[in-house]
């Protein structure tokens, strides 16, 4: 059964006239992916061979790719001629009956849309995220349960990008926030229990300001366990995921990762992150959580 990491994305729910402010449409708005994101890895040529894995890069553009289509199809005042209003609604119809078809879908829309460049400077961005220093920062990932830390640094990228659009100036630094901003988000999906907790929507608190989400007795404290031991290749056998039952918590919580800045709680019992370049994975709570891939080498709770 392949396990669905999440089909939406929150957005970053930018109070604003769409019809007045088009950059920051086009800039900030991401829409809830009607694809199933099995994974959020940086590249997909970093999957381990998993052609299923979809990345970081893919879920940014089709995220993108979409909600700018909807704005067209919503304010076609922004459009030339009826000829790519059509176009846009064929391309927004085969984005939602044939994903497997999007690559083809992209590439034909690409000279077509003017902001193409914009799209793959956010996605740029985005992928910058996995290289150091933020790589080894936690609360970018929100890995090691930097949960308010890391609502704390959307509200703030968020704020600074939509100053930067309405001044109408340094759009390229805005496009790079919205993409540093993103990796983030996405990274709340596969790096947390969110999914495993039974949601099937996005946590629509997350990164909006006055939200008094965190306040409340859903994240697990600093000293409360959240995993037990996976199972060794011994105890398990084909049919069984060695993580699969390794959570024991019904709160908010995520995995820690060697070589990041938040270091791993020694003897409580606090979840990995889990993979091969996590070397916390050694020591208990074993294994991890992450759903970064397809690949259950890599990502524990893969399905």
């Amino acid at each position: 059964m392949t396990h669905k990491a999440t089909e939406r994305v929150s957005t970053l729910a930018v109070q604003t006239d769409m019809k007045s402010s088009l950059p920051l449409t086009i800039f900030l708005s991401v829409a809830y992916l009607s694809l199933t994101a099995k994974a959020f890895l940086p590249r997909i040529n970093l999957a381990s061979g998993e052609s299923e894995t979809k990345d970081h890069t893919l879920i940014t553009r089709y995220g993108l790719l979409k909600t700018s289509i909807l704005f067209f199809m919503d304010n076609p005042q922004y459009l030339r001629n009826e000829t790519l209003t059509g176009f846009l609604f064929d391309v927004l119809r085969d984005l939602s009956e044939k994903p497997n078809a999007a690559k083809d879908t992209i590439d034909t829309i690409s000279p077509k849309i003017k902001f193409i460049n914009a799209i793959n400077e956010i996605q740029s961005a985005n992928v910058e995220m996995d290289s150091f220093p933020w790589n080894s920062t936690a609360v970018v990932h929100f890995d090691g349960e930097q949960f308010l830390q890391g609502s704390q640094r959307l509200i703030r990228l968020r704020q600074e990008l939509i100053t930067l659009l309405l001044r109408g100036d340094k759009l390229q630094h805005a496009r790079n926030l919205a993409g540093n901003a993103l990796h983030t988000l996405q990274d709340f999906y596969s790096r947390s229990n969110w999914i495993e907790l039974g949601n099937t929507l996005p946590l629509s608190a997350l990164a909006q300001p006055g939200s008094d989400i965190w306040q409340e007795n859903i994240i697990a404290g600093a000293t409360e366990p959240t995993c037990r031991n996976c199972l060794s290749d011994e105890q398990s056998n084909e049919a069984t995921y060695t993580c699969a039952n390794n959570l024991i918590t019904g709160k908010l919580t995520s995995g820690y990762r060697s070589g990041q800045d938040i270091k791993k709680p020694v003897d409580i019992g606090k979840c990995s992150h889990g993979g091969q370049t996590d070397d916390s994975r050694f020591k208990p709570a074993t294994g991890g959580i992450n759903k970064d891939s397809s690949s259950k080498l890599e990502s524990p709770h893969a399905r």
